[in-house]
């Protein structure tokens, strides 16, 4: 997956590289696709959405939780809209953000009531953890 970014810079890279992303690829999990990804960032609150003119703002159970990777094997960074069980999942079983720079195999299942998750950590061969924290680890700056 290329990118819009990437694209115009392509043409441009004898004489320009690209310094920062302001925005980036929003990627949604499909049921049953599975997702090869690395956690660059901890998940924090994305923004909040403010009332348009002449309406009341509507309050939100739960702001709307985001978070950076990078796509393996093309290495293209994205956001996700994480969801609540997912979230959960990584913080239970990662404390202290401990998922980061961390790869990851997720796929989205179906159960009765709501979306479950299979989470399967990998390594990537050669490198161990520590190598890829290094590589990954951080939090979006506002």
């Amino acid at each position: 997956m290329t990118t819009i970014s990437e694209r115009a810079v392509a043409g441009l890279s004898e004489r320009f590289r690209i310094v920062k992303r302001v925005t980036g690829t929003l990627l949604k999990l499909e049921l049953t696709k599975e997702y090869a990804l690395r956690f660059d960032g901890a998940i924090y609150d994305g923004k909040s959405q403010a009332a348009k003119a002449g309406q009341e703002a509507q309050k939100a159970p739960r702001m709307a939780q985001v978070t950076d990777f990078t796509t393996d094997p093309s290495g293209v960074p994205c956001q996700i809209i994480v969801p609540i069980v997912l979230e959960r999942e990584l913080s239970d079983t990662y404390p202290s953000e401990g998922y980061v720079g961390r790869f990851f195999l997720i796929e989205r299942k179906k159960d009765k009531a709501y979306n479950t998750f299979v989470i399967v950590e990998l390594e990537q061969e050669g490198a161990g953890h520590s190598e890829l924290a290094k590589a990954g680890k951080g939090k979006k700056s506002a």
